[in-house]
């Protein structure tokens, strides 16, 4: 019908028909697939493994089936040695081969000779094999329990008489679920419960993860739609201090090191319909946010450069995530699964020599001569052109306003600091020691301005010394229901660096204080974050002082999709990722997360922890992980969490003596990914091993880890991982001029090592899937069905699993004998007729095949795994060998 309206009204179809003309194409084009891949396909198909009463005629005629699916679908094939014209395009060919299939008078007589064959079979050869069966004498019970209710009460639908006049007779409502419970299913045949479903619908693929609305189209978002923090939270560790940072109880001196939570506020200008609300913030996130001091480590000059303060204070910027108990609110995206509140914070450690007084910060006599004075200059909306203040105002007078977002049209990235610093004058004309420095906001703080000047916090925490005190900890935390980490690293990075590199001259600040390494001040910002710890400060302060912050991170990201902060993430992620673990250790972690097991990974690096756990679950697809993910685990819960019963992956910073401990007595199913060192120390004793041989299982592992790793060598630096091939020559490397896109802040090229990430994911993705192959025709659906009566709402219902099937299709792919029908061709713009990529039917690439005789166990843990139970019960029932 779809062909004939086609040819009628040609051209002038409509959009909406053209598209549904299509899908039934695709639709007939999946038809054959499933047919060729699950009954007919030489060496591979089930009709191969049947033992029909008469063997040589049910071979003709199984035979003549894929003479004729084979000659209609080659109708849609280049011809060899012939350049096709430019014309011809996929649709083209595609409608070529449905016009073949749909007309070919062949096709339809094979079939329908093969069906009555099968029926024939079935009525000569198993049928009175099922009469012997126990299972038989059970459905006769369940047809008499029936049979015993309709004699009690009239039927209650119609329909019944026409079932018993064509033999079929209805079961009791549940005979198939009691049935199930009660049968023993033969070895090599797995149960699996597909989630509750609607009666008139078919168990499918878990719906996809719901994007914004602008990601389809690469439409820039509305200004009312997050692209930066939410929330911003300061917090530190001052309890026991008076005003004057003298410890009122010195027993209080044990607790010096719990952080509380100083102030939590909600920043201007959020979406109408935020994705965090306050209440979903966890009372623990200072927890994930808190970065311990730094150890104490040879060449620490070199490795924590730009870490380090003249006034002393040691200084981290991290991102981090927390699980969030909502999961409605968080963002839920194919990179990210799962509720998560992400974050970055600005962390301030007060650095402590082993005498227990300050290092550096008494070094710096030049700071106690001078008095310092900050306050909140608040400026009214009056002015209106943009302004370029400078951060020396030698008079002391007010510059304009003006944030970069503000009245030019959110394209301006060049940042206008809002800070000004100016000695004032003395009788003679010359600089008094009093330094006055001045932040202009849009709101007046009369209270917060009237506290700074009482006592700056960065003094009173050093005074707290000489009381018994320990060191300091202060800090600020950016948190957003979004994956906004990008834009929030981006304005703390801009607040630290706006903050520190307050000079005296504008010599000074354009010489000394400049870039990485500029020696930086950090008492200013210690100040701002300190005061906020009092209870009646204007919360509102931290709002006024964030927003030229949260503007300029934001101004990048303005006229982007939603979405790209998240593929940007993404992408850094996968860099560091890779930057950390060499191809082989990278490869075995990726085993052993695709045959879910525990997993703990370790760095000094914070930030590395988040992006490498990320990165790591993106490897997973078209596969999810439905198993405890924590990227981050505070130290409180990381003693706990290792023991979980089941699998994880837990990100565990290795920064003090505990974590060290901890990370070397690491339970013995637990795998420990060591991303400083660069290595991957598989657990000694696997999960899912039961009834196999520990040791062979292990040994099938590092050998698949090391084959597959070389793969992924391969693709990353292929010149030194082929560097024994007779067609490698010798040639000196020369420098190449990249294009500025192809260049990343600093002059670095980033380009080459995300592309080798995805070129990693895509060999990920290509094992997966190649793992996957033929497991639908694997799959038989059992449901249960009343002839005549109306729909429910919802039926329960199994898919059971042939087990040896699978086995013996890994067995044909490692040998190239399971081949699909397409062989590559392009049809209707792809090889596939589903959206879906674990829906594709059997590649014609076995290269990435594993043969069952080398890797057998790994095969059998592989099919042990929470990810293939859900792969199985989440496939369309169409799709399946039965159903």
């Amino acid at each position: 019908k779809s062909l004939a309206e086609r040819d009628s009204n040609g051209a002038d179809r409509e959009r909406q028909s053209k598209e549904e003309e299509e899908a039934c194409y695709k639709s007939l084009i999946a038809s054959c697939e499933q047919l060729w891949e699950a009954y007919v396909a030489p060496a591979g198909g089930i009709l191969d493994d049947i033992l029909f009463d008469d063997t040589e005629r049910a071979t003709c005629l199984v035979n003549d089936v894929r003479r004729a699916l084979v000659a209609a679908i080659s109708v849609g094939d280049r011809p060899k040695g012939v350049v096709e014209k430019a014309t011809v395009s996929d649709d083209d060919r595609g409608l070529k081969v449905v016009r073949a299939v749909v007309s070919s008078t062949e096709l339809k007589v094979s079939l329908s000779k093969l069906a009555e064959q099968l029926v024939h079979d079935y009525a000569v050869a198993i049928q009175p094999e099922f009469r012997k069966h126990m299972f038989h004498e059970w459905v006769c019970g369940e047809v008499q329990r029936w049979a015993q209710k309709e004699a009690k009460s009239p039927p209650d639908y119609s329909g019944t008489g026409d079932a018993l006049s064509k033999g079929v007779y209805p079961l009791s409502n549940g005979s198939i679920t009691r049935l199930m419970r009660r049968v023993e299913l033969p070895k090599g045949v797995s149960q699996h419960r597909p989630q509750r479903i609607a009666s008139t619908t078919s168990i499918s693929t878990p719906p996809k993860i719901k994007a914004d609305n602008h990601t389809a189209g690469q439409l820039p978002h509305s200004p009312q739609q997050n692209i930066n923090a939410e929330y911003a939270i300061v917090f530190g560790n001052d309890e026991g201090m008076d005003s004057t940072g003298r410890v009122l109880d010195p027993s209080l001196a044990v607790d010096f090191g719990a952080v509380r939570r100083f102030a939590c506020v909600k920043l201007r200008g959020q979406a109408d319909e935020p994705s965090l609300d306050e209440d979903d913030i966890p009372p623990t996130l200072e927890n994930y946010a808190v970065v311990p001091p730094i150890r104490e480590l040879p060449f620490a000059d070199i490795i924590d450069e730009g870490r380090l303060s003249t006034d002393g204070w040691e200084v981290s910027l991290v991102n981090f995530m927390v699980p969030n108990a909502n999961p409605g609110a968080a963002e839920t995206t194919d990179d990210a699964e799962g509720p998560f509140i992400y974050g970055v914070s600005l962390v301030f450690n007060q650095i402590v020599d082993d005498d227990g007084g300050d290092d550096q910060a008494d070094d710096n006599g030049s700071d106690e001569a001078l008095q310092y004075t900050t306050e909140l200059d608040y400026i009214g909306p009056s002015c209106e052109e943009p302004t370029s203040p400078s951060k020396m105002d030698t008079d002391g007078s007010n510059n304009g306003f003006v944030t970069p977002s503000k009245g030019l049209n959110h394209q301006q990235v060049t940042f206008q600091s809002p800070i000004t610093v100016s000695r004032p004058k003395n009788e003679d004309g010359g600089e008094t020691s009093e330094v006055v420095r001045k932040i202009r906001v849009s709101a007046q703080t009369p209270e917060f301005n009237r506290r700074l000047r009482e006592m700056r916090w960065s003094e009173r925490v050093k005074k707290r010394k000489t009381s018994g005190g320990g060191g300091a900890t202060v800090g600020i935390a950016l948190v957003s229901g979004r994956n906004s980490i990008p834009a929030m690293r981006d304005t703390l990075s801009q607040l630290f660096d706006d903050y520190t590199n307050v000079g005296l001259n504008e010599d000074e600040a354009s010489a000394d204080l400049v870039g990485d390494h500029a020696q930086r001040v950090c008492d200013l910002l210690v100040d701002i974050l300190g005061t906020l710890s009092q209870i009646n400060v204007e919360r509102e302060a931290l709002n006024c002082i964030l927003e030229p912050y949260i503007d300029y991170g934001s101004s990048q990201w303005i006229p982007r999709p939603l979405s790209e902060q998240s593929r940007e993430f993404a992408s850094t992620s996968g860099l560091e990722l890779i930057q950390s673990l060499p191809p082989i250790p990278l490869a075995l972690l990726f085993l052993t997360i695709l045959l879910e097991q525990k997993i703990v990974l370790s760095s000094r690096r914070r930030s590395v922890i988040v992006s490498a756990t990320m990165a790591l679950r993106s490897m997973m697809n078209p596969l999810t992980w439905a198993h405890l993910f924590v990227p981050l685990v505070p130290a409180s819960m990381a003693g706990d969490l290792i023991h979980y019963p089941a699998p994880f992956i837990l990100g565990v910073p290795s920064e003090d003596e505990d974590s060290m401990v901890l990370l070397n007595s690491l339970p013995a199913d637990v795998t420990l990914v060591d991303l400083d060192v660069g290595r991957v120390i598989l657990a000694r004793r696997l999960s899912n091993e039961e009834g196999m041989n520990a040791g062979m299982l292990r040994s099938q592992v590092l050998f698949l880890a090391e084959t597959l790793g070389s793969v992924f060598g391969c693709k990353m630096q292929g010149p030194t991982w082929r560097c024994d091939s007779p067609l490698r020559r010798f040639s000196p490397t020369q420098g190449q001029a990249l294009p500025p896109s192809a260049v990343g802040a600093g002059g670095t090229d980033h380009s080459k090592d995300w592309s080798e990430f995805a070129a990693i994911k895509q060999i990920c993705k290509e094992f997966i899937v190649e793992l996957l192959s033929g497991a639908r025709s694997c799959c038989y659906w059992i449901e249960e069905k009343h002839p005549g009566r109306g729909t429910t709402d919802t039926h329960e219902c199994s898919v059971l699993f042939d087990e040896d099937r699978f086995f013996s299709i890994k067995s044909l792919r490692s040998e190239g004998r399971y081949m699909p029908l397409l062989m590559g061709q392009q049809l209707f713009g792809s090889n596939t007729s589903s959206s879906d990529d674990l829906d594709e039917p059997i590649g014609r690439d076995t290269i990435l095949a594993l043969n069952p005789d080398d890797f057998d166990l790994v095969l059998e843990v592989f099919l042990r795994c929470q990810g293939m139970s859900t792969y199985i019960s989440s496939r369309k029932k169409q799709s399946m060998a039965f159903h």
